[in-house]
């Protein structure tokens, strides 16, 4: 919208007893405020009504012009992590009437990690979701690169996702369509590329070896702080009677062994956590 035009597309106006009042229906307002495909300033203007100077009644227009960096940026962990459980969910609903859909290998199977790869502003950022809402607790484990959260979902319909992320509930208005997810929370847009949605998680990335399969660790070979080669055996998986063995991908010092030998593991679950060789 060019300055050809009055930029300003809608005003927000709330009421109540107190000062105090108003200002909580107003952020409840800008919470459930999403517009996608313009740039506006509704996640500033949320920021600001729940800063603790708006509260105390601090702030003049005038202080805006030296300190409005004050208010900070937007966390993008809440939307991700939403993004992920969109994905995943929805991928669940559409297989669920396939009865391998869930694990992948085992009929009526508990249901395999999703791995997600989302990018935020050039930057890729991969998740993965255990669990499923409808499952016996209802309860999701988000992991991301440096957070994770465990996500109880409340609701979730054509274009809103209500959840409950570590006990904290969230609202979250979106829009998905061929590669991209669009997220609004907090008034704050965010626009999500995906790779063409979830995917089973992978047996190794060079930093981790997760389970191919559900089965029983029978043995572990290495110890945490030990060196390794590529292509060194870090331990054997049994599954349906046969023996898997699993190797390290690259050079690397072992940071974690995941179970103990005798250990029951899921799909998907982590073995051993790798540091490769020149990684800080």
């Amino acid at each position: 919208m060019t300055t050809d035009y009055d930029s300003m597309l809608a005003t927000l106006i709330a009421h109540g007893e107190t000062r105090q009042v108003a200002r909580s229906r107003l952020i409840d307002a800008l919470d459930g405020t999403a517009v996608f495909g313009l740039t506006t300033n509704t996640g500033f203007l949320r920021r600001l009504l729940a800063s603790e100077r708006f509260a105390g009644a601090e702030i003049i227009p005038a202080w805006l012009d030296g300190h409005a960096a004050e208010l900070g940026t937007a966390d993008p962990w809440p939307a991700l992590a939403a993004a992920g459980v969109i994905l995943a969910e929805t991928a669940r609903q559409r297989d669920a009437g396939d009865p391998w859909g869930a694990d992948g290998w085992r009929s009526a199977g508990p249901p395999a990690p999703a791995a997600v790869e989302l990018t935020l502003e050039g930057e890729v950022r991969r998740i993965l979701v255990r669990g499923c809402a409808a499952g016996a607790d209802g309860d999701l484990e988000v992991e991301g690169p440096s957070r994770s959260a465990r996500v109880r979902v409340v609701r979730m319909d054509a274009d809103t996702l209500v959840a409950e992320l570590d006990g904290e509930r969230e609202r979250f208005v979106f829009a998905a369509a061929a590669g991209v997810v669009l997220i609004a929370h907090h008034g704050e847009v965010f626009r999500f590329t995906t790779g063409g949605g979830p995917a089973p998680a992978p047996v190794g990335r060079g930093d981790v070896v997760v389970a191919p399969l559900p089965g029983v660790l029978v043995s572990v070979s290495v110890a945490a702080g030990e060196r390794v080669e590529a292509g060194a055996v870090l331990g054997i998986l049994e599954s349906m009677k046969m023996e898997y063995t699993l190797t390290a991908d690259v050079a690397a010092r072992v940071e974690r062994v995941g179970f103990a030998p005798g250990g029951q593991v899921a799909r998907g679950d982590v073995l051993f956590e790798l540091v490769p060789e020149g990684s800080s």
